[in-house]
């Protein structure tokens, strides 16, 4: 991989996350540039977000902002359904790309861009950002060292309210959103159960529930692993305000792990409990906050101009993209459905 001194950075998309979190970060960096901003919902609204953040070009479309502009790498942070059409033109032209969840809606998308990326040596982040955070490396790393012995069983549970101005965004329309909550915060919370536990499950049941809206609002998992172990994860768009949560736990043949994120309007808390089989609670040594959402847009950097690893690249996303497929395809036949591992 060609080494860079300092990283030219195209826009594809500029929304809330792209204001709110990558574009700081980036802006924040001195080897970093934001060249150009594109695809944005309107004409007026990429030149908007240009000027408010200094950025020296805007285009209509993603394709002549790629012709015209040079750059070295994209922040893709448009609906689902656009990822993998950007992802693969930004790829097939030697770019780097950073893109938010999901990688692609389906499987064999996904592992096109996997390929590609390989193929032309370039690095393919996706923005897990869980996986940067200090509590879900304890949990994988006392997992992996078998500090916590033989998983057995994983709950896990996502409860968010619906936001003010869902029915108005992309999110409400599934020809852009490729899904409900599944696919969108949902992502997040598998991706975790995967990434945490360390191995793929091998089959899923699911029962998922649309709750009168365009796309699933619920959705309830059971997952079996090779050796037996099991997970059950509960999805849920449309509890109170100031009942967001989202909780990870692990049973183990040594103890127990249990990660609890609580968000309301006015406060936000995060608790890690490690516990050994008599009961015994294990100090807990990681910086106790809940997962910092800038850190991919920083590994993706860094893993650029340094050569640092890459920790949620493109191809470790594929058993998250391929659980999500099959949880969708249970849903539909009733069945349980063998879980395509992504390799």
């Amino acid at each position: 991989m060609t080494a860079v001194s300092k990283l030219r950075i195209g826009l594809i998309g500029c929304g809330m996350w792209a204001d709110k979190v990558h574009v700081p970060y980036l802006l924040s960096r001195a080897d970093v540039r934001i060249v150009a901003v594109s695809s944005c919902r309107t004409r007026a609204e990429c030149e908007q977000k240009a000027f408010t953040h200094g950025i020296p070009q805007s285009f209509d479309d993603y394709e002549a902002m790629i012709q015209k502009a040079q750059m070295d790498a994209v922040l893709i942070t448009t609906p689902h359904s656009m990822h993998y059409a950007q992802a693969g033109f930004c790829l097939e032209r030697s770019l780097h790309v950073l893109v938010d969840k999901p990688l692609a809606c389906c499987l064999s998308h996904a592992k096109e861009l996997v390929a590609l990326a390989a193929k032309q040596n370039k690095v393919l982040l996706v923005a897990n950002q869980r996986r940067y955070g200090g509590g879900y490396q304890y949990m994988r790393r006392a997992v992996q060292s078998g500090d916590l012995g033989e998983v057995r069983l994983i709950h896990c549970l996502l409860a968010q309210p619906v936001s003010p101005d869902f029915e108005n965004s992309w999110r409400s329309r599934p020809e852009l959103s490729c899904g409900g909550i599944l696919i969108d915060s949902g992502y997040h919370l598998l991706d975790s159960l995967l990434w945490v536990c360390g191995q793929a499950p091998n089959s899923v049941y699911a029962i998922t529930d649309d709750c009168g809206a365009k796309a699933e609002d619920s959705c309830s998992i059971l997952l079996e692993f090779s050796n037996k172990a099991s997970a059950t994860a509960t999805i849920f768009r449309g509890a109170p305000q100031r009942s967001e949560q989202e909780t990870l736990s692990l049973y183990a043949s040594k103890g127990a792990i249990i990660s609890r994120h609580m968000r309301s309007p006015d406060c936000e808390s995060y608790e890690l409990t490690h516990l050994l089989g008599d009961g015994t609670v294990v100090p807990t040594t990681y910086p106790v906050v809940p997962p910092e959402k800038w850190k991919p847009t920083a590994n993706f950097v860094d893993s650029i101009l340094r050569g640092d690893t890459v920790l949620s690249s493109g191809e470790s996303n594929l058993s998250t993209v391929g659980l999500i497929e099959a949880i969708y395809r249970s849903a539909a036949t009733g069945n349980e459905e063998v879980i395509d591992q992504g390799g």
